[in-house]
C-alpha cells in the first residue's frame, strides 16, 4: 500500500484534481492543500478519501488504487455506463491511469468521450483479450465521487427519485446501446476475477451473436468454471469432484431451459449485493468535467467563480470557467462490473446475500412497470375476433392492453430458479476466490438445478 504522503505530493493524482478543478498546475500547488486519508480497502486494493481545500472550501473524491489496469479501467467504464443512463445511481468516476509519471503514461478522464467505447471484435476466446499482464505490478488509480455515509436514511425520508428502488428500476428500463448485443467494452472485475466481456462470433463471418444466453454460458459459467479447483473429497476413498464438468452439464441442460435467447438487455450493476450499495451525500464537482451528463439535473450550487476577482477570473486575471458543486442525497451503487445483460443478472446476487426487503421488491417491480408502460410501443396492441352465423360473418377488432415482459408479469423470486441460475455464477466466483464452502453450496445448487423445470416441477 502506497504511503498516504507519497499521494499527496503524487504528480500524476495532482494534475489530475487541477484538471477536475480547472486549475493550472502550478497554481494548484500554490492555492491547495491535498489531504490523503486510508479508509480501508480488500486483499487486492486500497481506498482512500481525498481531500482538496482551498479558500476555506473543501472538496472530496474517492480514491481506489490497485496492481494492474484492468480492474480499475472496467470499474471506470462500469460507472460511466451507469451514469450514462442514470447519472445520480451511482458515484461519477473521474478518471483513472497510471501513478507512474513517465511520458508513456496516460490518464483517461470521463470527458475525453461524450461515450463509452463500441463492443470489441467477436472472439471464441474464452480468456480475456485486452488484459496485459506486463503491468500487473504497477499500481493504478481511479478516482469518483466520494459519498459521505449517512448510517440510517429512511427511503420515505428521501426524495423517490434518489431511492434505490426508483433508480434501479429505471437503469433496468433502460436499453443498452449495443443493438441486442450482449457484452461490455472492457474486461470487468467481479472480485478479482477478471470477467471476458468481448461478443460470441455469430453465424456470419465477422457478426457476433446475440444470444444472450450462449453468452451467459461461455462468457460467464464456463469461464469462471475453469478457474475452480476440485471440491475436495469428503473421505479418504472419495476423489476429488471436477466441478467444470457439473457446469458443462448446466450450460447445456439447464441454462437453454431457463434463461431465453433474446432476452432484452441493459445496462447491469454486475456485482449488485447490497455491500456495494450505499445510503449518503455526494458533494458532485463540476469544473473541467463541466459538459457532463447529469450537470443540468439537481440542485447545482455555484460556490465559485468569483472568489478571485469580480470578473471571475482567477490567479493573475486569468479568466477560469465556473465551478460548481452539486449536493445529491440518496442511495448510491458503486464497485460495478458492468455487462450488457437482461435485469435478472442482476437480481442472482442481489437475492444470494439479501439485504434487499419485500418493500424495496414491490416498488422496483412497481417502477418496472411504470416505466415500461411509459415507453412508445412500436406497433398497436389490437385484438381481431371473426364470428360466422348462417347469415352474415362480423369482424371486431380492440384495442389490447400492452403485453407485459414476463419478468414484470411474474416478478420472479429467489426461489425461481431463472434467478437462481444466475445467483450460481457467483457461488462459483466465490469458490474460485475464497474456497470450498462455496464449493459445496455451488454444487449443490447445480444439482438442484439439473432436476428443476421451469416452473419449479420436474424436469
Amino acid at each position: 500500500m502506497l504511503s498516504t504522503s507519497s499521494l499527496e505530493t503524487n504528480p500524476v493524482l495532482i494534475s489530475s484534481l487541477a484538471r477536475i478543478l480547472e486549475i493550472e498546475d502550478g497554481e494548484f500547488e500554490k492555492r491547495c492543500m491535498v489531504s490523503v486519508k486510508s479508509i480501508g480497502g480488500s486483499g487486492f486494493s486500497s481506498v482512500y478519501k481525498v481531500g482538496v481545500f482551498e479558500n476555506g472550501e473543501e472538496w472530496l473524491w474517492f480514491l481506489k488504487i490497485v496492481e494492474g489496469e484492468g480492474m480499475v479501467r472496467g470499474e471506470f467504464y462500469s460507472l460511466k455506463a451507469i451514469h450514462l443512463s442514470v447519472p445520480h445511481l451511482c458515484p461519477l468516476p473521474y478518471c483513472y491511469g497510471s501513478l507512474s509519471h513517465s511520458p508513456t503514461s496516460k490518464t483517461t478522464f470521463y470527458d475525453d468521450s461524450p461515450t463509452i467505447p463500441s463492443l470489441p471484435p467477436p472472439s471464441p476466446s474464452l480468456e480475456p483479450l485486452d488484459l496485459n499482464p506486463t503491468t500487473s505490478s504497477t499500481p493504478f488509480f481511479l478516482l469518483t465521487d466520494y459519498i459521505s455515509p449517512i448510517p440510517y436514511l429512511p427511503p420515505t425520508s428521501m426524495d423517490p427519485h434518489q431511492r434505490l428502488s426508483y433508480k434501479l428500476a429505471l437503469l433496468h428500463s433502460t436499453p443498452a446501446p449495443s443493438e441486442g448485443v450482449p457484452g461490455f467494452p472492457v474486461t470487468t472485475m467481479c472480485g478479482s476475477t477478471p470477467q471476458p466481456n468481448h461478443p460470441l462470433p455469430g453465424g456470419e463471418r465477422g457478426a457476433e451473436t446475440k444470444n444472450w444466453c450462449q453468452f451467459f454460458v461461455k462468457r460467464r459459467l464456463k469461464a469462471v468454471g475453469e478457474r475452480c479447483p476440485k471440491l475436495k473429497a469428503m473421505t479418504k476413498r472419495e476423489e476429488g469432484r471436477d466441478v467444470s464438468k457439473l457446469v458443462e452439464r448446466v450450460g447445456a441442460e439447464v441454462v437453454p431451459r431457463l434463461v431465453k435467447d433474446d432476452e432484452g438487455l441493459v445496462v447491469c450493476h454486475g456485482d449488485l449485493w447490497s455491500g456495494n450499495c450505499m445510503n449518503g451525500r455526494i458533494e458532485r464537482i463540476w469544473g473541467g468535467m463541466g459538459g457532463m451528463k447529469g450537470v443540468d439535473s439537481g440542485e447545482v450550487v455555484d460556490r465559485r467563480g468569483q472568489e478571485d476577482g469580480e470578473d471571475g477570473s482567477g490567479v493573475g486575471g486569468e479568466k477560469r470557467s465556473k465551478v460548481h458543486r452539486e449536493s445529491i442525497t440518496g442511495e448510491f451503487i458503486f464497485d460495478a462490473a458492468a455487462v450488457y445483460a437482461p435485469p435478472l443478472y442482476d437480481h442472482g446476487i442481489m437475492h444470494l446475500f439479501g439485504g434487499f426487503d419485500s418493500s424495496f421488491w414491490s416498488e422496483y417491480w412497481r417502477f418496472r412497470k411504470e416505466f415500461y408502460l411509459s415507453l412508445p410501443s412500436s406497433t398497436p396492441h389490437t385484438t381481431t375476433i371473426t364470428t360466422t352465423t348462417t347469415t352474415t360473418t362480423t369482424t371486431t377488432t380492440s384495442s389490447s392492453p400492452k403485453p407485459l415482459p414476463w419478468d414484470i408479469k411474474e416478478q420472479p423470486t429467489s426461489l425461481d430458479p431463472r434467478v437462481r441460475i444466475y445467483e450460481l455464477y457467483h457461488y462459483l466466483n466465490h469458490y474460485a476466490l475464497f474456497g470450498w464452502t462455496y464449493g459445496r453450496e455451488a454444487e449443490k445448487l447445480m444439482k438442484e438445478l439439473l432436476g428443476v423445470g421451469i416452473q419449479g416441477g420436474e424436469a
